[in-house]
């Protein structure tokens, strides 16, 4: 996992490539799953098809579900509470280290889930889209 600072805070970064714009965001392929990233359009109108890109992704950015098709395989590595939330650090199938926050409630170390992008629109994702030689 790496942190980051591009003024986007503490993020970690996934590799991928952009399958197309849409007026609600971009869609993107990641480790072979297919996300649609809402985006606010600012950044990305320069981010074309095919074009390979690096996601900075915020702990809260991405939710933990159901291992299932469309999701992004990974397993829990760590978890450390903070409060009302936990931190995890999930490694994905082809062993990207990620950062994510979110309830503990029912998430053990050793557990396999899938990753989604959460539900929020624009900006506040906290999913930012790079072409990738923007970010080292």
């Amino acid at each position: 996992m790496a942190e980051v600072r591009f003024g986007v805070g503490r993020a970690s970064i996934l590799e991928g490539v952009v399958l197309g714009q849409g007026r609600s965001g971009t869609r993107v392929r990641v480790e072979g799953v297919e996300w649609g990233i809402s985006t606010d359009g600012v950044g990305q109108r320069t981010l074309v098809s095919g074009q390979p890109i690096r996601l900075l992704v915020r702990p809260e950015a991405l939710w933990m579900a159901r291992a299932e098709p469309g999701t992004l395989g990974a397993t829990v590595r760590e978890r450390r509470f903070a409060g009302a939330t936990s931190l995890f650090l999930v490694e994905t199938d082809l062993g990207s280290m990620l950062e994510l926050s979110g309830s503990g409630v029912a998430v053990k170390i050793g557990e396999r889930v899938g990753l989604v992008p959460s539900r929020r629109a624009g900006a506040a994702s906290g999913i930012h889209l790079f072409p990738l030689d923007a970010v080292t």
